[in-house]
């Protein structure tokens, strides 16, 4: 069974598969730094509060605010 959980909910070391990008008007932006459906995603690291996060997406590492991971859904 596929679970959906938001990027912003994944552990340190967990990774899935991108299903939907809310990102509204940086939807775009997002999907420019790799971040769209069906794209590999690994959380690789979070800050002491959660925020921001680094995750990998196609051999590249890119911060996210919690928000913005807020806005992508993931199969995991």
């Amino acid at each position: 069974m596929v679970e959906k959980k938001l990027l912003s909910k994944l552990n340190i070391g967990e990774h899935g598969v991108i299903g939907t990008v809310k990102g509204g008007f940086l939807a775009p932006k997002l999907a420019d730094l790799g971040l769209f459906e069906g794209s590999d995603v690994a959380i690789l690291y979070k800050a002491p509060l959660g925020d921001p996060l680094a995750v990998e997406v196609q051999g590249t590492v890119v911060s996210l605010r919690r928000e913005e991971a807020d806005w992508i859904t993931v199969e995991a």
